[in-house]
């Protein structure tokens, strides 16, 4: 029987750094309606529009597919319409998800996890300030996945994740908020201190919290961007 080699096309940091900015850029557009619900995208368009090859070009929408910004239709891709009730349904499944596993991940974590946790936390302590808010948004987000990735639930963590990208758009709508570094930060640190002493359902409650705050925010933005676009 001869085994079937497969092929991967190497990294290249020039490339994903391409990606990342052009799903950057047509999120944006997007949310800031200055891209329509039904509004037609095409690899061809993107990327003479962003000089690159079509290869960057089709994984950008396909990013933009993942996080239910982008659909297919029958005449390609195109803007997808969505609705507040569709956010708030996707983000409390992910928020239940996440509470869970984070409660789980207290129990299982390992000195490594949790100096690994610790060192994101230090990271981002160092970058509060406004200017710094695409670097704070990673880092936040890998600091949330630790803590579910600690729950050793594959399946779990699968779910996680793929609703993560369904609902990440929504932090566009937390940009404007002054205080939410420091409070999210302050948050942070609180979660993490219940997570190291093993307090799994403190930890669950305090995630929980701190979701649904944000689930609150970004419902709230949207209500009024409906609002004045039905004027």
């Amino acid at each position: 029987m001869v085994k079937q080699v497969i092929t991967r096309e190497p990294f290249n940091l020039q490339r994903e750094t391409f990606v990342d900015k052009i799903v950057e850029i047509i999120e944006n557009r997007i949310l800031s309606g200055e891209l329509q619900p039904k509004d037609k995208l095409s690899e061809t368009t993107l990327a003479k529009e962003f000089h690159v090859s079509r290869g960057p070009a089709r994984e950008a929408l396909l990013r933009l597919e993942e996080m239910d910004l982008v659909q297919k239709s029958h005449a390609g891709r195109v803007v997808r319409g969505f609705s507040i009730e569709e956010f708030r349904e996707n983000y409390e499944l992910k928020l239940i998800i996440e509470a869970y596993c984070c409660m789980q991940g207290a129990l299982k974590a390992t000195t490594r996890d949790i100096s690994k946790i610790q060192n994101l936390l230090d990271e981002i302590a160092k970058i509060l300030h406004p200017k710094h808010t695409t670097r704070r948004k990673k880092l936040n987000n890998q600091f949330h996945d630790a803590l579910v990735t600690c729950s050793n639930n594959k399946k779990l963590t699968e779910i996680y994740r793929l609703q993560t990208k369904k609902v990440y758009w929504g932090r566009f709508f937390t940009y404007d908020e002054p205080q939410r570094p420091e409070k999210s930060y302050k948050d942070h640190l609180e979660i993490f201190s219940a997570f190291v002493k093993k307090d799994g359902e403190k930890v669950r409650h305090l995630v929980e919290i701190h979701r649904r705050e944000v689930m609150d925010i970004v419902s709230s933005k949207l209500q009024v961007l409906f609002h004045s676009e039905s004027k």
